[in-house]
C-alpha cells in the first residue's frame, strides 16, 4: 500500500546505553523511543528500560498527544512489539493492547 508521508508516523526504538534509573538508582539497560512524522519530520523520543508491548503503546499514546493527533498509518521499524503480532498471528486482544480510543493502521512494510 502507498501511502503520502504527511499520513505516516515512523516509530523505532534505538539502544542508548545505560542510563542512570531514577526509581531504582541503578545504572540500567536503556533504549530511546522515536516517532518520526513522514512529512514534517517533527520527532517525537523518550528514553525507556524496556521495550515491551505495554511500554510501545504507552510510548504511542505519549507521542500522539505531544503532536495533538494521530497519523492515519503507523510504519514500525521492525520492533519487537510489533512484530509479534505480524509473525505469529497474536490478535490485540491477547496482546492487551488500549490505545484509549485512537484509531490508526499499522503497515509493516
Amino acid at each position: 500500500t502507498s501511502w503520502v508521508a504527511q499520513q505516516i508516523g515512523q516509530v523505532d526504538f534505538a539502544y542508548v546505553g545505560k542510563v542512570l534509573d531514577p526509581v531504582s538508582a541503578t545504572r540500567r539497560k536503556a533504549w530511546v523511543f522515536l516517532m518520526t512524522l513522514g512529512f514534517s519530520r517533527h520527532f517525537f523520543m523518550y528514553v525507556v528500560f524496556d521495550q515491551s508491548v505495554a511500554t510501545w503503546i504507552d510510548l504511542h499514546v505519549r507521542a500522539f498527544r505531544y503532536f495533538g493527533g494521530v497519523p492515519r498509518v503507523i510504519v514500525p521499524d521492525n520492533l519487537k512489539a510489533a512484530v509479534i503480532r505480524a509473525a505469529f498471528g497474536v490478535d490485540d486482544q491477547q496482546l492487551g493492547w488500549d490505545l484509549r480510543g485512537f484509531l490508526f493502521a499499522v503497515s509493516m512494510c
